[in-house]
């Protein structure tokens, strides 16, 4: 026995004592001048019964070695408050003991689950520690039946088990603890209506956190990364606590019904990376500090957000932002000029909106976006910045239904990667640049609806070769409908109608377009005859329209009756003579074929 409890020891722990083999009590107690970490060496004291240590100075962590003694039945660490690190992982293997305590240390970590093995009988006593996250799942629902555990006063997650008593596991005076992800979960399941969820497997069950429906843990399964809950039947508002998730990279909530406004916090979380919140109804507004260095990925397309996205669209406040998309939300105030800061941004999307304003000239500063979605934008003004059309590596433009965009298209650079255009139901004057031709991946290019082009369609158009939708209606184009337009094979929607200078005939080439499904010249100054190739186009065309040409003449074609999925087959108010052809009773009997005012 080696008992020198309350005496005036100063100095540190000698670790030849570890070298004691008969060594069956030893206490050191209540001498608070000795200090010092605890030697590893004590873990070869076999023959130990009790060590009692408290009330000292020590510090460092607990030797794991000591854990192994076999003989062991009394360990009191209490009152060292400078012993820090985390209660080692295999404290359940203790086979003897009956009094373990740490009890006013500075332990952290969480609470291992193998304290459940500890014999029965004995008592744990944690009291006054860091000890921080969750229960393990075993005592969630009720106490330890083999020990009595004492953890009150720790940093325990704030969802306490129902059956801690005020002695045992409370907190202290005046603490205020986090969420732990397992209870934010919980909170999120109950705050939208969990139990009629299309997907809730495991959700609420012991098997933890990692296994319920749409959960991606860490690897140490502490850690929520991934939340995947699209489409999923949520109806209710987002828990405050979700703004204080540690760890969480990726939110995917879209196409549920989720109302209210974002947590308070939500727009500060330094660790998210993807949040996909669309169709759902959120409201309320972005706050004046935003701050999200690891964003790349925002989509909040259709729901109720108001207000300005200056906070926003800033790299102090996104720097990493890859792709935001804010369409159809009731926004205001004008488009920021700190967009351009934006210098990672690849997607753009802020179509439907209520911004105004004028699009930033220097929008080419964004060398690396792919899509500029900035649409149906009743309030914005203005003319395209050239600087726009400078950006190569766009893939996809849409500037259309802004009213009162005004001036004319810039000339475009070599765009290896563009395949859409739409610049429809602008205030657009001026003639269709030349170089959009040159973009020879391009597949749409939309640039009707009230527009005022005027000029001829670019001979440059003849190597658009993968294109399949073209819209230049309702525009002031002049000249002919040129014949190369059979070079566009893939093409299935071609609509040059209310454009009344644009003349000559209707090109026969169109009879091989193999792949055309609607072509429209209505309201133009088209001349000669109908071409009959166009019945070639047996079992694709479903609509034709060269109605009001009154310049176009001659008969119907004698095969008309072959069209066999045509729908809609108009040359009202056109000059056609001569009488209908027989095989009309073979056109499908849904579909329509006006031939008045003729």
């Amino acid at each position: 026995w080696a008992l020198f409890d309350h005496c005036n020891f100063t100095g540190t722990l000698p670790s030849f004592i570890g070298s004691w083999p008969g060594l069956h009590h030893f206490n050191l107690g209540a001498n608070p001048y000795l200090t010092g970490s605890i030697p590893p060496s004590f873990g070869n004291l076999n023959n130990l019964d009790g060590m009692w240590l408290y009330e000292c100075n020590l510090t460092g962590t607990f030797p794991p070695q000591i854990i192994s003694l076999p003989l062991l039945t009394v360990l009191d660490m209490s009152s060292n408050s400078h012993l820090s690190g985390t209660l080692p992982s295999n404290i359940g293997s203790m086979a003897r003991i009956q009094y373990l305590s740490f009890a006013g240390c500075g332990l952290t970590g969480t609470l291992p689950a193998s304290i459940l093995q500890l014999p029965a009988g004995g008592a744990l006593v944690l009291s006054y520690n860091k000890l921080s996250g969750s229960f393990p799942l075993a005592i969630r629902n009720a106490p330890p039946s083999n020990i009595y555990l004492d953890v009150t006063c720790n940093k325990f997650c704030r969802s306490l088990p129902t059956w801690c008593a005020t002695t045992t596991c409370q907190y202290c005076a005046g603490d205020t603890p986090d969420y732990c992800p397992e209870d934010i979960l919980m909170q999120l399941y109950t705050a939208t209506a969990g139990a009629s969820w299309t997907r809730k497997d495991n959700w609420g069950t012991q098997g933890g956190m990692c296994k319920y429906f749409g959960i991606t843990c860490d690897a140490t399964n502490t850690t929520v990364t991934h939340m995947y809950l699209d489409n999923n039947n949520l109806v209710g508002t987002l828990p405050s606590s979700l703004a204080t998730m540690p760890g969480i990279t990726r939110v995917y909530l879209s196409e549920n019904d989720i109302s209210g406004a974002f947590p308070s916090g939500f727009w500060t979380l330094s660790s998210l990376i993807e949040f996909k919140c669309s169709a759902c109804s959120l409201t309320g507004m972005i706050p004046a500090v935003v701050s999200m260095p690891s964003l790349y990925s925002l989509v909040l397309t259709a729901n109720s957000i108001t207000g300005s996205l200056a906070p926003l669209l800033t790299s102090t406040a996104i720097p990493n932002i890859r792709d935001i998309r804010m369409n159809d939300n009731p926004l205001s105030g004008t488009f920021p000029n700190t967009v351009v800061t934006l210098t990672n941004l690849h997607y753009l999307g802020i179509s439907n909106t209520g911004i105004s304003g004028t699009i930033p000239p220097n929008i080419g500063l964004l060398t690396n976006l792919k899509t500029f979605w900035v649409s149906q934008l009743p309030s914005l003004t203005g003319t395209i910045p050239p600087s726009l059309m400078t950006i190569s590596g766009l893939e996809a433009i849409d500037l259309s239904g802004n009213t009162r965009l005004g001036g004319t298209i810039p000339p475009f650079v070599s765009m290896p990667y563009l395949t859409y255009i739409a610049i429809s139901g602008c205030n657009i004057t001026g003639t269709i640049p030349e170089s959009i031709g040159y973009q020879t991946t391009l597949r749409q290019l939309i640039m009707g609806g009230n527009n005022r082009l005027t000029g001829s369609i670019p001979s440059s158009f003849s190597s658009l070769n993968q294109l399949f939708w073209i819209e230049l209606q309702e525009n002031n184009l002049i000249g002919t409908v040129p014949s190369f337009i059979s070079d566009w094979i893939p093409m299935i929607h071609c609509h040059f109608g209310d454009n009344p200078r644009l003349t000559g005939t209707i090109p026969a080439s169109i009879g091989s377009m193999v792949n055309l499904q609607e072509i429209w010249f209505y309201g133009c100054n088209m001349t000669g005859t109908v071409p009959p190739e166009i019945m070639l186009l047996t079992n694709t065309l479903i609509v034709f329209d060269a109605s009001s040409n009154p310049l176009l003449t001659g008969t119907l074609p004698s095969a008309i009756g072959s069209l066999k999925v045509i729908h809609w087959l108009s040359f009202a108010n056109c000059a056609l003579t001569g009488t209908i052809p027989d095989s009309v009773s073979q056109v499908p009997s849904n579909g329509y074929l006006l031939l008045r005012n003729n």
